[in-house]
């Protein structure tokens, strides 16, 4: 199974949420998920993970690496099980290019239907953080349980 978690620049929740679920994946021992991140806006191309991610990330113990953002593209959607976005804005957009048919709000997850907050507009990483975390622990949780479809991991 192949999830790309989505958000503006792919330079803090996207990333965020890819290394949190690595992590998850890691600790639960599953190995046929693979999770990825990308952009739907060009704004931080090439750019690493923002360093207010990065030391939240750290200081909640997940382990993360060099990360360079990057645009979500055709083949990125077509590879994808599921698209996860951030917020309402990342669904319009990512709905807008692709169709919706496997694009999914994270919190979706957790059977809500609410934004991840944008921490680069909030500045409030830890909130980011939390609402990640729950959402993906939700995630890790139908996965170790051995759901496989994006309709049964977010109840679309």
């Amino acid at each position: 199974m192949e999830i790309v978690f989505v958000c503006h620049g792919n330079y803090c929740r996207s990333p965020m949420a890819e290394f949190i679920m690595k992590d998850k994946l890691a600790r639960e021992g599953i190995g046929d998920v693979h999770v990825f991140s990308r952009a739907l806006h060009s704004d931080e191309i090439g750019s690493d993970m923002y360093g207010r991610a990065k030391q939240t990330l750290a200081a909640h113990g997940v382990p993360f690496a060099r990360h360079t953002a990057t645009l979500m593209t055709g083949d990125d959607y077509a590879k994808a099980d599921a698209v996860v976005v951030m917020d309402g804005y990342n669904f319009r957009d990512a709905t807008r290019r692709y169709g919706d048919e496997k694009v999914f709000l994270l919190r979706q997850a957790e059977g809500r239907a609410d934004d991840v907050d944008d921490p680069w507009y909030t500045r409030d990483f830890e909130r980011a953080y939390d609402e990640i975390d729950r959402a993906t622990d939700a995630l890790a949780a139908k996965l170790k349980r051995g759901v496989r479809t994006a309709e049964e991991l977010f109840g679309k």
